[in-house]
């Protein structure tokens, strides 16, 4: 082999080793390759209800004044002849939601006890018990202010009666509405035990 023939072969291995590391250096390369970042998420979380949600008071709230009426003309006008002498007894018993001056006036007897009514004493006989609903609005009442409160009170009252047969001993319970509905007008007053009923107009 003349000189020029081996020279000629050298430098052909000389290229195929060198491309060999190439190659080599190349693959490394993409196994090793630090993966491209990935963007962040652009979704907006899902809204969720928040727990302190703005509520209006409720007006038939312990210690309000429409509670404070309502309990009131509610055991004001709940009866039981027969035991009750009359309807007086039952105010006497919602003296807690009264001002001073208006239990007195109701304890005293000053115009707000009746002699009982010829229903009253058919209702003891029958051994009625007269339960009373009261619903409390304030149509054309004044505004309240801090001390003074206006309210409307209606009641609808129900007598119920409970009759044993004899033959069958069987107890039949009967109600009937009571006509009419009372209205009153209440005002109240704000004291150091919290509203109390001051004055009552029918």
């Amino acid at each position: 082999m003349t000189y020029r023939k081996l020279a000629a072969v050298c430098g052909l291995i000389m290229l195929v080793v060198f491309a060999a590391a190439l190659w080599r250096h190349n693959s490394m390369d993409d196994t090793t390759a630090t993966p491209a970042p990935t963007q962040p998420s652009t979704t907006a979380p899902e809204p969720t209800e928040s727990s302190a949600t703005n509520t209006a008071p409720d007006p038939m709230e312990s210690g309000t004044p429409d509670a404070v009426a309502a309990q009131a003309m509610t055991i004001a006008h709940t009866w039981t002849p027969g035991l009750d002498t009359s309807p007086n007894d039952a105010f006497r018993r919602a003296a807690e939601y009264f001002t001073p001056r208006l239990t007195d006036l109701i304890t005293t007897n000053t115009g707000t006890d009746v002699p009982p009514s010829l229903q009253w004493e058919n209702w003891a006989t029958e051994h009625a018990r007269i339960i009373a609903d009261t619903t409390i609005g304030c149509s054309g009442c004044p505004p309240d202010t801090d001390n003074t409160a206006h309210r409307v009170a209606t009641i609808t009252q129900t007598a119920t009666t409970e009759t044993t047969t004899t033959e069958t001993t069987t107890t039949e319970t009967t109600t009937t509405r009571v006509e009419p509905e009372t209205t009153i007008w209440l005002t109240l007053v704000r004291t150091d035990t919290g509203w109390l009923i001051d004055e009552l107009r029918y």
